[in-house]
């Protein structure tokens, strides 16, 4: 996890972003919407607006909040769906 900036300046706190899609469903579930972007590895992360809520609830993740299992499940199903189609998407403008 790290917070960076729209250009990926790690001083900057504007968006928060992750690698982790169990942390990006158990943040979607509870309002914060991720955008998929892809990095300059090449891995695509999730980015979410940077706000108190968003801590708020980053820090109830990590203390162990509880979810509704199958709603946690779909959300990161349909989350790594969206990193294959985004993939998919990125090949195909290189290629």
């Amino acid at each position: 996890m790290r917070r960076s900036d729209e250009q990926g300046n790690q001083s900057a706190c504007s968006t928060f972003s992750t690698l982790d899609a169990y942390l990006a469903g158990f943040l979607s579930i509870n309002g914060c919407k991720p955008t998929l972007k892809t990095e300059r590895s090449g891995k695509i992360a999730f980015h979410f607006e940077a706000s108190d809520t968003l801590y708020q609830r980053i820090s109830e993740y990590n203390a162990g909040a509880t979810c509704v299992a199958l709603q946690l499940a779909l959300t990161v199903k349909n989350l790594k769906s969206q990193i294959f189609s985004r993939r998919s998407d990125d090949e195909k403008n290189d290629g």
